[in-house]
């Protein structure tokens, strides 16, 4: 498998979060309260691709897989009706994803769906962190607090002992599929940089549990 090497930012490793639980705000208070006590690092990684071994990559050990469904031209999701024949798409091969994983957790979990609208994609793919290399330790609480209420993720502290992956050259017929962080907290992702590529921005499409049904 082949491997480059790009940036992540990771929560930091700061005592700060052993007293106080890590948190931002979704919008601008009235008073001098911080929008967010969260501080970043960002370390140098080794990415390295699935391509070739996609098939090798399951929800169940990985946190995450690749699936292939009908390629939709990009002028077909600048309309409701092409998003929605889309979402249809997607959402029978997710289906079909549980039923093959009926024993898993994904059975009663929520996955979320990520694809470029253009492809092959050259630049900002989207690396994923192999759920069984990340540990308890890593993980941070925190709280993305509204003007209406909140919700929870978790942080993530970097360890060397993570494994980060991502589809080389992902086209728009693939479709990584993922467990976040709500329903799984030791499945991680984000988008990285190709330096040494030229492309368009990395344009994608990004797919809630709430979208695929």
């Amino acid at each position: 498998m082949s491997q480059l090497h790009s940036t992540i930012n990771f929560l930091a490793k700061d005592a700060l979060y052993k007293t106080e639980k890590a948190y931002q705000l979704k919008y601008q208070p009235e008073d001098s309260t911080p929008v967010t006590n969260m501080k970043y690092e960002t370390e140098y990684l080794k990415i390295t691709s699935i391509r070739g071994n996609e098939a090798k990559f399951t929800i169940d050990e990985h946190g995450f897989t690749a699936l292939k469904i009908e390629r939709f031209p990009y002028e077909d999701l600048e309309d409701l009706k092409g998003v929605q024949r889309y979402l249809a798409a997607l959402a029978q091969e997710v289906k079909k994803l549980r039923n093959a994983n009926e024993t898993t957790l994904l059975t009663d979990t929520s996955p979320s769906a990520w694809k470029p609208l253009r492809g092959p994609l050259k630049d900002w793919p989207l690396a994923l962190c192999d759920a069984s290399s990340v540990q308890e330790a890593d993980l941070v609480e925190a709280d993305m607090v509204f003007p209406d209420g909140y919700t929870e993720n978790l942080q993530v502290h970097h360890s060397p002992a993570q494994r980060w992956f991502y589809l080389e050259n992902q086209e728009v017929d693939e479709v990584l599929v993922f467990r976040q962080a709500f329903s799984h907290p030791e499945e991680r992702n984000g988008r990285f940089d190709l330096d040494d590529q030229n492309g368009d921005g990395g344009s994608g499409l990004s797919l809630s549990a709430d979208s695929l049904g």
